[in-house]
Parts: structure tokens; sequence; C-alpha cells
């Protein structure tokens, strides 16, 4: 991914009732996610951006979460 692009990360699932979604960067303070919507959204994306992203899937019969996505920003 080139640094200053837009991108989008969607988290979606199956679940009824509907699930509220947290969006979550590896190695950061769990407390602290980087988002509350079912996409996780970049408009220009930076170096500092880079790592791993996972989502959480969650409605009152449970949880589950999602696998890791890398995202590795190059500068241009």
């Amino acid at each position: 991914i080139m640094e200053g692009t837009s991108v989008n990360l969607t988290c979606s699932s199956d679940a009824n009732p509907a699930a509220n979604y947290t969006w979550y960067k590896e190695n950061r303070n769990p407390d602290q996610p980087v988002g509350k919507d079912q996409q996780l959204s970049f408009s220009s994306i930076q170096s500092s951006d880079s790592g791993e992203y996972y989502c959480e899937a969650e409605n009152e019969l449970g949880r589950r979460t999602s696998g890791y996505t890398l995202v590795d920003v190059k500068c241009e």
C-alpha cells in the first residue's frame, strides 16, 4: 500500500442479532481500539499506520475475533 492512499478494512459476520464491531491494532493497548464501526477507514494512510489489525464482532450471545490483516505501508 502506498502512503497517502485511501484504505478500507471491512469486518463482517452473520450474527443474529446483529453484531457490534471493534477494530484493534496488534501491540496497542486493547483498551484503546482504533475503530468502532464495521469498516476501518484510512483516508490518507501513513507509514505509522503499518501493522496488523483485527476486528471483534460482539452481540449479547457472544464474541468472535477475526484473524490478523497485515497493513504494510510504503513511502513513495
